[in-house]
């Protein structure tokens, strides 16, 4: 029975030291492997580059110029060629009056990232008869999909024969990259 008794204890022992060895095996190696496994999808942000505000307008109706506008000057066309809107109108030669203006585009952030720093800026290309001109962002910081506004004003005397035509420009930054879009507003002769 003794010789029994040890047999077991030495059965035990050997077990319990196979069960021991086996459990510090299996713990050193998941303790030096340095595989690491990552489930589920990454997310980068796009890089900003280039000069080109990327911004999506939206149209109001037909068209993406919007505002008020003179009845004796009417809307021609409108053009949109990568980040470059052309709006063109034409108006009769008649008098001396003095007409104020007041045209909008409304657009979206289209960048995964925030625009901020917004500014505009108006000039006269050609016509000696503008006067008031200045131009509004509804706002300077745009985050992504937010809409935002620019609103050119302007007062014109109908006077002469001239051809009229102001270039607004309007920038934000995105990741430390100054972007640009331009809007041209041309009154032409009927």
């Amino acid at each position: 029975m003794k010789k029994n008794r040890k047999k077991n204890k030495r059965k035990t022992f050997m077990i319990v030291s196979i069960v021991v060895s086996i459990l510090f095996i299996a713990t050193g190696y998941s303790l030096l492997n340095d595989v690491l496994n990552i489930s589920g999808s990454v997310h980068t942000k796009e890089l900003i580059t280039g000069t080109q505000l990327n911004i999506g307008l939206i149209s109001s109706g037909t068209r993406y110029t919007g505002g008020t506008i003179p009845s004796n000057i009417k809307f021609q066309n409108e053009t949109l060629n990568a980040n470059e809107l052309t709006v063109n109108f034409v108006r009769a030669n008649s008098g001396n009056s003095t007409y104020i203006s007041n045209l909008t585009i409304n657009f979206t952030n289209n960048n995964i990232v925030n625009m901020v720093s917004g500014a505009s800026s108006v000039q006269i290309i050609s016509g000696s008869n503008f006067s008031a001109t200045s131009t509004t962002l509804s706002k300077t910081t745009l985050i992504p999909n937010e809409q935002g506004s620019l609103t050119v004003n302007f007062t014109n005397r109908n006077k002469s024969s001239e051809v009229m035509r102001l270039r607004v420009t309007m920038q934000y930054t995105s990741m430390s990259v100054t972007q640009y879009f331009y809007y041209n507003i041309n009154i032409n002769l009927a």
